[in-house]
This record gives C-alpha cells, sequence and structure tokens, in this order.
C-alpha cells in the first residue's frame, strides 16, 4: 500500500478538478473578435452568426437551432438577446424548470457539433474573418 497524501481531497486531485471545486461564478458575455491584434487599431468588434443548415435535430435543440437559423449573418448579440427575452424551449424538469436557459450554453454547444461559426464583420475589401 502506497502512503496517503495528507493533501488529497478524494479521488479528483488532479489541479484542474481541484480549481473546478474552487471556481467562482462569472457572468459569460456575448462572443467577439479582436480585430488587427497586436497593433494601435485593435479593437474589439461584435461576431457574426455562420449557421450551417440542414441540422436535423430533435426536441430542444432543434426549437434553439431553429432560432439560431434565423440569425444566420447577424450578430451573435441579437441572437442571445432575443432567447434571453423569449426562450425557444424551457426546461420542465431539475434547476431550470420553467427558466430561460442561457443562451451561451447553446452557442457553445452549436459551435462544438459544427452547426455554428463565429466570424469577424467584413473587413471593406469583403472577406470575414472566422474565429471560431
Amino acid at each position: 500500500m502506497g502512503k496517503k497524501n495528507k493533501g488529497q481531497r478524494g479521488p479528483n486531485t488532479t489541479a484542474g478538478a481541484v480549481a473546478a471545486q474552487n471556481a467562482v461564478a462569472t457572468t459569460v458575455t456575448t462572443e467577439a473578435v479582436v480585430t488587427d491584434a497586436g497593433t494601435e487599431k485593435a479593437k474589439v468588434v461584435p461576431g457574426i452568426c455562420r449557421v450551417k443548415a440542414g441540422g436535423k435535430l430533435r426536441g430542444a435543440r432543434d426549437a434553439w437551432y431553429q432560432r439560431l437559423l434565423k440569425y444566420d449573418g447577424k450578430p451573435l448579440a441579437e441572437y442571445e438577446a432575443d432567447c434571453r427575452a423569449n426562450p425557444p424551449s424551457m426546461p420542465t424538469k431539475g434547476a431550470l424548470a420553467g427558466k430561460g436557459e442561457p443562451p451561451s450554453g447553446w452557442v457553445s454547444w452549436f459551435k462544438r457539433n459544427g452547426f455554428l461559426t463565429v466570424e469577424a464583420p467584413a473587413k471593406a475589401d469583403g472577406e470575414a474573418q472566422p474565429t471560431a
């Protein structure tokens, strides 16, 4: 048998697990893009939604996706504001039952699964830069 480390807090003793246990809630803001990073012209601009059409989803995912499709080519902030004011679906069970879910979680899910990318607004020459 090995020595027991007095500093252990249980089975999850990695630095990440300890940091997660000690995490403080933060406010998530709408995704933005930094243009001309590292120069004097650097500035933060709101991201533009690019939505992949043709997704086959069901239930709450489909409700949030259908709303997201309406914001293709528009600022992500508009989508999030609309969803906060009038959520596409509401959970019926759990801690968020009857309350609107934060749109940032759905934005993250759509990005991870390839349905959404966020781009910088088009420059003067007509090109946009993908950010995620």
